[in-house]
């Protein structure tokens, strides 16, 4: 989608013009506080493919609104992201995803069995080019 595409689509979805592509981000931090997390998710991603540099905020934003629309790989990516580009924080809620992501793959599983905080989760950040490795381990 074109940068003309994308401001058309913000004139489209909120009724007034988009003046800079940080207006993505403010409205993407407006949404989330409404709990609109998939306008959230939009919205960020439109202003993530339009900027240049990859910038923290967002990129930690937009990890909890997929975590919120229950997109775990997506914001598995996101927090991994966040996290090899410096912010510690989040490697927390990179395993807590993980963990998230592979109870909500293994519900139509068979057997039934369901992970536990002591399986390690492996993350890998894709489109990057090194790989970030946690484990989740119980005392």
């Amino acid at each position: 989608m074109s940068l003309a595409e994308k401001e058309q689509w913000y004139l489209d979805t909120f009724q007034v013009p988009m003046r800079s592509p940080v207006d993505f981000y403010r409205m993407a931090r407006r949404k989330f506080g409404e709990k609109q997390f998939e306008l959230t998710v939009q919205c960020l991603e439109h202003y993530i493919a339009v900027t240049p540099q990859i910038d923290l905020a967002p990129l930690h934003l937009l990890a909890h609104a997929q975590r919120e629309c229950g997109h775990f790989a997506q914001a598995l990516e996101c927090f991994t992201a966040a996290v090899a580009l410096g912010f510690d924080d989040d490697w927390q809620l990179a395993v807590e995803t993980a963990i998230d992501a592979s109870g909500a793959d293994s519900i139509n599983k068979p057997d039934g069995v369901y992970p536990t905080q002591a399986d390690a989760a492996v993350l890998t950040m894709s489109g990057a080019t090194k790989s970030l490795k946690i484990f989740a381990k119980t005392g």
